[in-house]
């Protein structure tokens, strides 16, 4: 599955280059996760990656069960990041 959603991540980076800055920081490793700074980006990076879930549904590239093991997984990434700026503040 990996795979498939590199490839549709660069169809849907095509169709949608607005949000590849915001893709990009999602998957990327070298970002200060923990910078008060970042925590806005992600926010704004973590509605990106909904819509390419999203995206990904619709078109096909993910059955409905490997969406809503997905969306649980974003809830779950959506819920910290939401207590760590509160923390923040």
């Amino acid at each position: 599955m990996a795979l498939i959603l590199e490839d549709a991540l660069t169809l849907y980076v095509f169709e949608h280059p607005e949000q590849e800055e915001d893709l990009s920081f999602v998957f990327s490793e070298q970002v200060d996760r923990q910078a008060p700074k970042a925590f806005g980006l992600r926010l704004k990076a973590y509605k990106s990656l909904y819509a390419f879930l999203e995206w990904c549904l619709t078109n096909k590239y993910m059955t409905k069960s490997e969406f809503k093991t997905l969306l649980k997984a974003y809830a779950n990434l959506v819920h910290t990041l939401c207590e760590k700026m509160k923390r923040g503040k």
